[in-house]
């Protein structure tokens, strides 16, 4: 399959967060990635604009063997709510729109839930 086809199949792709995960979003890079230093640039920035924001930026390089959830096609990858949203970097203005969309959805804290 071709890498264009890969990340194509991946946006919306549900990633299963590991059970030590309890944030909203998360952010996988890499070292080999050339954008992974924006990424985490863009982390800086929602943390600074959304104080409490549930975001953690996970280095695949210190996963575990086998910890690197399989539907993961490249670096930097966002995945909002435990679904792929962003397979390279989105504008800042886009994060913020896509943060907010979710807290509008759901502003309840992860694992607070109650009766859902």
């Amino acid at each position: 399959m071709a890498a264009s086809e890969e990340v194509r199949r991946a946006a919306g792709r549900h990633v299963p967060p590991t059970p030590s995960r309890a944030s909203r979003l998360q952010v996988y890079v890499s070292a080999a990635c050339t954008s992974c230093r924006r990424a985490g640039e863009l982390v800086s920035e929602l943390r600074r604009l959304r104080p409490g924001a549930a975001v953690e930026l996970v280095d695949l390089d210190r996963l575990h063997p086998g910890a690197r959830p399989a539907s993961l096609v490249g670096t930097p990858t966002y995945v909002l709510r435990g679904r792929v949203r962003w397979l390279g970097n989105p504008s800042p203005e886009d994060l913020l729109a896509g943060w907010d969309e979710e807290e509008e959805t759901d502003p309840e804290p992860e694992g607070t839930r109650h009766g859902r």
